[in-house]
């Protein structure tokens, strides 16, 4: 006779992740590449589950700061994070900023005359606390493992070289 034990299967941990909406990059309709990033960063994180939330900008912080999400994105890199947060290791892509004027009436595309600005790392945050500090070292290494086998590149392209989708005269 034997014995057999039953060990309660370990939940699946939820992680909250706040998304702010821009268009072409993240849509309320849950499309777009930010979110395809998502999909796939969802699948390699073994005991984890995703919860996505697509929510103006300044909301997307406010549900980090307090508690009612685990992750924001995508934020700019920039000198500091912002108070109560830290930023993740592993950047999400690049931003590329440039102004864009019109010499002449009518408008067209080739009469656009951009002006770059500096490049900037799309990042994403945590809680500066001990659960944001785990959290960001195993998205960190998801994203390490997508980023090495090509994955990210495949599905968001725009997050990582923005200037093919943004065109420049």
């Amino acid at each position: 006779m034997g014995f057999f034990y039953w060990l309660p299967a370990q939940a699946e941990e939820r992680w909250v992740v706040a998304v702010a909406e821009l268009p072409g990059l993240a849509e309320r309709d849950a499309s777009g590449p930010l979110l395809a990033q998502l999909e796939l960063l969802d699948r390699q994180l073994d005991g984890v589950s995703l919860e996505v939330r697509v929510v103006p900008f300044a909301r997307s912080l406010l549900l980090v700061r307090q508690g009612q999400a685990d992750l924001q994105m995508p934020y700019i890199g920039l000198p500091q994070a912002p108070a109560g947060l830290r930023y993740g290791r592993q950047p999400l892509g690049q931003v590329s900023f440039a102004l864009y004027s019109r010499r002449m009436e009518p408008l067209r595309r080739e009469q656009l005359q951009a002006v770059r600005f500096a490049d900037y790392q799309a990042l994403w945050l945590v809680a500066d606390s001990a659960r944001g500090a785990a959290i960001e070292q195993r998205f960190s290494a998801a994203l390490r493992v997508l980023r090495a086998n090509g994955e990210l590149e495949r599905v968001a392209p725009a997050l990582l070289e923005q200037e093919h989708w943004q065109p420049w005269p």
